[in-house]
């Protein structure tokens, strides 16, 4: 039995055949094959358009091209907006792609606990870096002596007990704004908060026991943005500046 050596150095041989015989260097693919010694069977199939093990796809990759290429472009487009795209950002981006196109609908995907690590070493072009570490005046600031002496000149403005709540706003440049939404730190909307205020009828409001924003409110107020921001375009496009809260760079969003 003829030895050829490696898989990898085999192929590599197979390609020179081939440009050989293209080339006119061998007048056929036996000719080829003798000089570059290779196996016929292989060589005959590469010639026939039949990819190696090294080109082929891989048989258990859980996405296919179209699903690879708009999870690339989802980090891309997140790095493009100043993003840290963390690993359970695109581990969460590709799950919601996964059940998109699952079949039946509410049949639910799960990835494998390392599918991201993977996927980053199969993608040498998503390049992780490492985030700028904190300015001097930002790190002296967190120091319990600075954030002590803040609280200790600091005067109480009234002693009743308050609730804090949440409050999204957007302005432009211009100086022109739109109705806020107020996030309110409770379950549900109890309709006594409002019989007696002077909210106007325009204020977008919601509740979560947290207090703060999440995924779905914030996909609210970007519909509640489009509608009340239209008035006030000018040209084409809009632009919105956000910070990178995580609600922000859903699929949704």
């Amino acid at each position: 039995m003829a030895h050829f050596g490696s898989y990898k150095d085999t192929e590599r041989r197979i390609e020179l055949a081939l440009g050989a015989v293209a080339s006119g260097e061998c007048r056929n693919l036996n000719e080829a094959r003798i000089k570059y010694h290779v196996p016929k069977n292989r060589l005959y199939a590469r010639a026939q358009g039949t990819l190696s093990k090294l080109d082929r796809p891989g048989t258990n990759k859980r996405l296919d091209e179209i699903q690879e290429s708009a999870l690339i472009n989802y980090i891309k487009r997140c790095d493009e907006l100043g993003f840290s795209v963390m690993p359970h950002m695109i581990h969460d981006a590709i799950e919601v792609i996964l059940n998109a196109g699952s079949h039946p609908p509410f049949l639910p995907q799960y990835l494998g606990r390392d599918w991201v690590t993977r996927f980053l070493a199969a993608h040498p072009e998503l390049i992780k870096k490492k985030q700028k570490p904190k300015d001097k005046d930002r790190i002296d600031a967190q120091r319990y002596e600075e954030i002590r002496e803040f609280y200790e000149k600091l005067d109480v403005a009234t002693e009743t007990n308050r609730d804090y709540l949440t409050l999204i706003e957007g302005i432009n440049a211009a100086g022109e704004v739109i109705p806020p939404l107020l996030i309110l730190k409770a379950k549900v909307h109890l309709a006594q908060w409002y019989n007696h205020t002077e909210l106007p009828d325009d204020y977008l409001l919601g509740v979560l026991e947290s207090g703060y924003s999440n995924d779905w409110l914030s996909l609210k107020w970007i519909e509640y943005f489009n509608k009340f921001s239209k008035p006030y375009q000018r040209g084409a496009w809009r632009l919105l500046i956000f910070d990178g809260f995580g609600g922000h760079t859903t699929k949704q969003f």
